[in-house]
């Protein structure tokens, strides 16, 4: 035993096992001996798990030749429950099970008292085993045999229902249809920002991970998994279609080529050498990518769209339907150019453009059609 090595995974806990915080992030702890993991047994056996309607209760996974076995606190009872077999174990009856024979190494302090033998049968040929056997006769499994945990205090009851309700509730009904609904008939950002704040906070809002998770926790067909998956922007605010951005274009254009021939009058009277490569590098750089950036990157972060946006009834926004920042439009011009450039090369590129796709309508088992995936960061206020 004392060669043996297993793997070992924690939830619950601070990687330094000195605090119970509930967190479902595994803290991993690689080639541990059977006596270090007594040793950190002991020591989740004496914390207290916080309080909560959707914590992680304090358990430990071990990985070795004998296969997995988890490991749990659900209180400040001080005892730790095996989930295969079920019930309570003390430590050393933990370390039987994950290596198979009793441990050559003192137990000292151990705050489980050994739990009543009784007789049973042997989880692996089902052959009876009697209270003093710690291997089975017939085919030599280990065996651990004890009585079911006794029934926690009132409080620490409430506490472990209430854990087990909030990890595994599913979104009501309602919410449900709701956020469906949503898919199936997308609505304006200004009816989104109103009507749907706890999407448009995103995971900076702890409401938005509850609704997200409690969604997947409904078991929803495919086609909604697939979108909750993704930012609300992509399925939830309706888009313009190709004539309201062309329209935008129309708008934009004139102004865009008032603001490239001022930029070519100032390099006038710079005196530089028009024969240069340089200069040639600077004027296709200001006609096609300074210029254009900076003028949809200046009214986006300002006024949230363009001239030709705010008149067509446009806003550009973020993943969750928030203004958005400098980044998203300067990336998003470059994008554009980028296709403009294709363009050029070949007609073909200009229907990969990702936000002009049509996509398909998405139709539900119950008969429900859902509005196509569409990842353009410009909406319809």
């Amino acid at each position: 035993m004392g060669s043996e090595r297993f793997n070992v995974e924690l939830q619950g806990v601070t990687p330094d096992l000195m605090q119970a915080n509930g967190s479902y992030d595994a803290v991993a702890f690689k080639n541990l001996s059977a006596q270090r993991i007594a040793e950190i047994l002991q020591i989740i056996s004496q914390l207290c798990p916080p309080d909560g309607d959707d914590i992680c209760p304090i358990n430990l996974t071990v990985t070795g030749a004998c296969g997995d076995r988890t490991f749990t606190v659900f209180d400040d009872s001080g005892q730790v429950y095996c989930a295969e077999p079920e019930g309570v174990v003390t430590i050393e009856q933990a370390i039987l099970m994950i290596t198979g024979q009793k441990p050559d190494f003192v137990i000292a302090g151990s705050v489980q008292t050994q739990a009543p033998a009784a007789s049973g049968n042997c989880p692996n040929c089902q052959a009876k085993v009697e209270p003093d056997e710690s291997f089975c006769g017939s085919c030599g499994q280990a065996v651990v045999r004890h009585a079911p945990p006794p029934p926690p205090s009132a409080p620490s009851s409430q506490k472990r229902s209430a854990r087990k309700a909030g990890k595994k509730a599913p979104v009501d009904q309602q919410t449900y249809d709701l956020i469906v609904g949503l898919m199936a008939k997308t609505v304006s950002l200004r009816e989104y920002r109103s009507q749907f704040p706890v999407l448009q906070k995103g995971p900076k809002g702890d409401e938005f991970r509850a609704l997200i998770d409690s969604m997947f926790r409904a078991d929803p067909p495919p086609q909604v998994h697939t979108r909750l998956t993704m930012p609300p922007r992509d399925w939830a605010i309706r888009k313009p279609g190709f004539f309201r951005r062309m329209l935008t274009g129309i708008v934009d254009f004139p102004m865009i080529l008032v603001l490239i021939v001022a930029g070519a009058k100032f390099g006038k009277t710079l005196n530089l050498d028009a024969d240069s490569a340089l200069t040639g590098i600077l004027a296709l750089s200001w006609i096609f990518v300074i210029a254009p950036v900076g003028y949809y990157a200046l009214f986006e972060s300002i006024l949230g769209a363009s001239p030709g946006g705010l008149l067509m009834g446009l806003r550009v926004v973020d993943e969750y339907g928030n203004t958005a920042s400098p980044k998203i439009s300067i990336m998003r011009i470059l994008g554009k150019i980028l296709w403009l450039v294709m363009l050029v090369l070949s007609i073909f590129a200009a229907r990969q453009r990702m936000d002009m796709l049509p996509g398909h309508m998405v139709k539900l088992p119950s008969g429900a059609e859902l509005q196509p995936i569409d990842d353009g960061e410009v909406v319809i206020n």
